[in-house]
């Protein structure tokens, strides 16, 4: 494929070849053929802004693909004329080639704008996933958090006043001893933190974006 085919967007999915139809069914035919082998082709896609614009530079080259160049020969009285119709021909080149390298650019820019875009969203999903509690295991709960972490989330639990501060100050004095190993080990070193309570923590826990 040496030139991308243009096309037009009609929906959020949907895409119109506006040029280069040859091009795209000899693509879907090669890899109805061979699925492994089958190329992808460039395409730009050209915006509202641009289509009449492109449209009428793609008529253009289509003109002056269609001419017809007149045989050059020798000793021929017309050479005058001949030599006419290949200025005519330099002239419509160098437009060509200005066309080809403008086509190029805006291929280059539609890139550029797409790497962009997928940038922007990489960095705001990384954003997002930095702003979303880290979830942490009961168990690993009571053995790093702190005092005042440990008080709210036994408040969440409704476990307040002199019960919630007793059940902190063990917590403390027993982990400082030896980390916990299972919650059957917390509450049989906790006490005040029966079977019963410890279910109903854990319940509350489960149920907040704490855990």
């Amino acid at each position: 494929m040496l030139k991308p085919i243009f096309l037009q967007q009609i929906d959020l999915d949907q895409y119109k070849v506006i040029e280069g139809d040859l091009e795209y069914y000899a693509a879907v035919r090669a890899k109805e053929k061979n699925l492994r082998q089958g190329e992808m082709i460039n395409a730009i896609i050209v915006s509202p802004a641009q289509e009449k614009s492109i449209k009428q530079q793609l008529d253009f080259f289509k003109k002056s693909q269609s001419l017809n160049v007149p045989e050059k020969r020798e000793n021929n009285p017309s050479q005058t004329n001949f030599d006419g119709v290949e200025s005519r021909i330099l002239n419509i080149e160098s437009r060509q080639n200005n066309l080809e390298s403008r086509l190029n650019k805006v291929f280059d820019q539609q890139n550029s704008k797409l790497e962009s875009i997928n940038q922007k969203y990489d960095r705001e999903i990384q954003e997002i996933k930095s702003q979303i509690p880290k979830k942490s295991q009961p168990l690993e709960a009571f053995n790093t958090l702190t005092i005042s972490e440990l008080a709210f989330r036994l408040k969440s639990a409704n476990i307040t006043g002199k019960t919630a501060d007793k059940i902190i100050q063990n917590i403390e004095r027993e982990r400082s001893k030896k980390p916990f190993e299972s919650l059957g080990d917390i509450i049989e070193r906790i006490e005040g933190l029966g079977d019963k309570r410890m279910i109903s923590i854990l319940d509350t826990w489960s149920r907040t974006l704490f855990l």
